[in-house]
């Protein structure tokens, strides 16, 4: 339980910045600019993919946050 709780607090450390950066590509393409054409063509016209990566880390932080409640009431269990 404890690797998958690293993994889901890893997601989100990750994902929360990166769905930023798509929330706001929308107004400043340039924020994008790394990315090939047509990625930052499909990103730009297709807003939904930024609020959808951040829907998924609401949920990663969420489980991370339950996994160490359930973590911690089983160490203070035992």
């Amino acid at each position: 339980m404890k690797i998958l709780r690293g993994i889901l607090i890893a997601v989100a450390v990750v994902g929360v910045p990166s769905a930023f950066i798509l929330l706001l590509s929308r107004s400043n393409p340039n924020i994008i600019g790394f990315l090939p054409d047509g990625w930052q063509e499909f990103i730009i016209q297709h807003d939904w993919i930024g609020f959808l990566v951040l829907g998924i880390e609401v949920v990663a932080t969420l489980a991370a946050t339950g996994l160490g409640s359930a973590i911690k009431k089983r160490e203070n269990a035992a």
